[in-house]
């Protein structure tokens, strides 16, 4: 029958058993057609505000090139070593550019004044200390020679303001960040400095 149906060759039949050639002749079941599944949207629920978290993007970035004449880079540089202290280790020009912007577009605040009750320096006592010890550290070693440091340089009290100085010109000078605490130790006693810095 296999071979009157053409269902398989002599070469195929010979030397098998006749279980081997019911499987091989074998009609194979008709297959049933897949059930076909309706697909089913599902909808992803909306996540609270709170978890939902937006890719962030990149910062937009622009080049701007330009060269400047020798006055208004010293203009520049001298800027830097004026708000040293409010730029931080962050001395470029971008920085240098957002904080004078920053100060030139906010509000002014009321002006204050001086008062033996308080540290603060009035803006003209401030320019005129700067002016007096050229933007630089006033420190003087007993040789004569000057520190040459021009950035955080700080104001000092010469006569304590703790010990009754005032904030005026002939008792403020400007002085770096190691020689204000050098001429505290001087003045307090090194032990006395240490207990505050170590407090901080």
């Amino acid at each position: 029958r296999a071979l009157r149906e053409e269902t398989a060759t002599v070469e195929q039949i010979v030397g098998k058993t006749k279980r081997e050639v019911e499987l091989l002749v074998a009609r194979p079941a008709e297959a049933k057609p897949r059930e076909r599944i309706k697909p089913i949207a599902v909808t992803q629920p909306e996540l609270p505000l709170f978890i939902q978290q937006d890719k962030p993007q990149a910062e937009r970035r622009y080049e701007l090139k330009f060269s400047v004449s020798e006055e208004l880079y010293h203009k520049i540089e001298s800027a830097k070593a004026a708000l040293s202290n409010s730029l931080g280790r962050e001395l470029s020009l971008e920085a240098l550019l957002d904080k004078l912007l920053t100060i030139q577009v906010k509000p002014k605040a009321s002006a204050k004044t001086a008062s033996s009750s308080t540290r603060y320096i009035p803006k003209a006592v401030r320019r005129a200390v700067v002016s007096r010890d050229s933007s630089q550290c006033s420190f003087q070693a007993p040789d004569g020679t000057r520190c040459t440091e021009r950035h955080y340089l700080q104001f000092d009290h010469i006569v304590p303001f703790s010990c009754g100085g005032k904030s005026e010109l002939g008792n403020l000078r400007l002085l770096c960040p190691a020689h204000n605490r050098l001429l505290a130790e001087r003045y307090f006693g090194r032990e006395k400095i240490s207990q505050f810095a170590n407090r901080d």
